[in-house]
């Protein structure tokens, strides 16, 4: 055992009795230091926990890549898409190049009515299939079940705002209504599930059919769709600062881009489209605009709590400092350099950062796990899209943000240290 960490260990777990000054700053200095890890810690779980909860919500109903028809965007109308075989291919191609990572899931939108004795409302009908990623609206369900939209037919799901403005619950009939230019067709249609994602923009207007209906009702044939939903399921969840994910579906979306290009379909057999390919970040800029906002207030967060953790460790070793000039003298006379008096001092600091952070993540990890398994803050869903406060727990950045706090920490009290080297022995053992 080295000197100047046996002499730290002593002045820092020695008898408290003796130092009346002393002992009260180094509990300041620890309480300044757990409080400041738990808050951030909190900050980047929560932080995490409510862009990844976001990212999922859009993900599960709109997929994280959209092939479109680019006439359809341009003039927003809902234009019959060509699934041809090259194009087929060539998604295939891509799939390889990433590893069999995506799934591709053609969907139909078509607009109609749903009407019952007492109200009706305006909404979007998508058409899925067999082969469309369920996982989202299974995890959504609050009443009912998933239908298997092969075999069954004129089976719909509504959302629980939907359900509550129709007074419509789980296997009521319910007739939708559908204009176009022949005239107006009417469709009764059993309520098999009620869905809830807190995404008022979609809950609103948004409910499941089968996709041979939807196609019917859009007078498509079945090699055509209103656009195909790309779904990558090798993600990351979006780290503070920069935004993983998104970078990985541009990169996705510009290869498919590359390789559907150069391929242009026929949508009526007398006028040509060509596909349009876009990220969801794309689809919902304002959405992901606000959620990288957020990352700078975790920044300031941060920040700010280093910035006080630091500031209670420097008032605690200059208050040590002052209290052990004797000692500090005493060494020096018998031969201790400037430099090795720095480390007891530096040893002490280390002790009191490490006793403060396992009590700040004590404090912090815990209420992330009550919050995670208990939900007992709230929130209100139709301003943060969830109803209760979201928590991932990413162990790696948990590690990374202890490390990173007490390298920062040991190298500010650096500073205070350096009073050292101005206590003369002359002076400070001068009433021994």
């Amino acid at each position: 055992m080295n000197l100047e960490y046996f002499i730290a260990k002593k002045i820092c777990f020695g008898d408290t009795e003796k130092r009346r000054i002393s002992g009260p700053a180094i509990k300041i200095a620890t309480i300044g230091v757990a409080i400041g890890i738990a808050v951030m810690i909190m900050t980047v779980c929560v932080i995490l926990g409510f862009k990844g909860s976001i990212n999922d919500k859009i993900t599960g109903l709109v997929g994280d890549i959209q092939i479109q028809s680019f006439s359809g965007i341009q003039y927003g109308v809902n234009t019959a898409m060509e699934i041809t075989d090259t194009l087929t291919e060539r998604l295939e191609e891509e799939n390889k190049r990433t590893g069999n990572t995506m799934t591709f899931s053609p969907y139909c939108n078509v607009q109609g009515i749903l009407k019952t004795d007492n109200d009706f409302l305006g909404i979007t009908f998508k058409g899925i299939g067999e082969d469309y990623d369920t996982t989202f609206l299974h995890k959504s369900l609050v009443a009912g079940s998933i239908p298997s939209f092969e075999t069954d037919k004129n089976r719909i799901i509504i959302s629980q705002s939907i359900a509550d403005v129709l007074n419509l619950k789980c296997y009521d009939k319910v007739f939708a209504y559908f204009v176009d230019e022949n005239g107006v067709r009417v469709r009764k249609f059993t309520v098999e599930g009620i869905y809830q994602t807190n995404m008022s923009q979609h809950d609103n207007s948004l409910v499941f059919i089968d996709i041979q209906t939807a196609r019917k009702l859009n007078k498509f044939s079945d090699t055509q769709c209103s656009g195909i939903e790309i779904r990558c399921h090798k993600q990351v969840n979006a780290i503070v600062g920069a935004d993983n994910s998104a970078s990985e579906n541009q990169l996705i979306a510009d290869n498919i881009r590359e390789q559907i290009n150069p391929l242009v379909f026929s949508s009526d057999k007398n006028s040509t489209d060509s596909y349009c390919v876009r990220t969801i970040q794309d689809i919902f800029p304002g959405i992901f605009a606000w959620l990288e906002l957020l990352d700078v207030n975790v920044w300031i967060i941060l920040i700010l709590m280093v910035c006080v953790s630091a500031f209670t460790m420097t008032s605690g070793v200059l208050i040590i400092i002052l209290e052990k000039t004797k000692m500090i003298g005493m060494l020096k006379a018998l031969g201790q350099r400037n430099a090795s008096i720095r480390k007891v001092f530096l040893w002490f600091a280390t002790f009191i950062i490490c006793k403060g952070i396992i009590i700040g993540n004590i404090i912090g990890i815990g209420i992330c796990l009550l919050q995670k398994y208990t939900h007992f803050i709230h929130l209100d869903p139709t301003d943060y899209y969830v109803s209760s406060v979201p928590i991932a727990i990413d162990w790696g950045i948990l590690v990374l943000l202890n490390m990173a706090v007490i390298l920062f920490v040991v190298i500010v009290e650096i500073i205070p240290t350096l009073l050292i080297s101005h206590i003369r022995p002359s002076n400070s053992m001068r009433y021994e």
